[in-house]
């Protein structure tokens, strides 16, 4: 793997943990509820726990990608 490839698949990580959705609407109502420091350790875990699912989601892709180059040859 690449740098380029890395930093761009890094960034297409980001972006989608940074999307809004249920995990910051938790993030904003623990801040409203909160203190800094279980806000930040929620945010910690959602931010990690996003990035493990999606990292297993793309290797899952690129192993049926690999295992069958012939059909994706043939839908192209």
């Amino acid at each position: 793997m690449s740098l380029t490839v890395l930093i761009t698949y890094a960034g297409a990580l980001f972006i989608a943990a940074a999307i809004p959705g249920p995990g910051i609407t938790a993030i904003v109502a623990r801040a409203l509820g909160s203190n800094f420091r279980e806000t930040f350790f929620m945010g910690l875990g959602l931010v990690l726990g996003d990035m493990s699912y999606l990292t297993a989601v793309i290797l899952g892709l690129a192993f049926v990608a690999q295992t069958f180059t012939e059909v994706f040859i043939t839908i192209k």
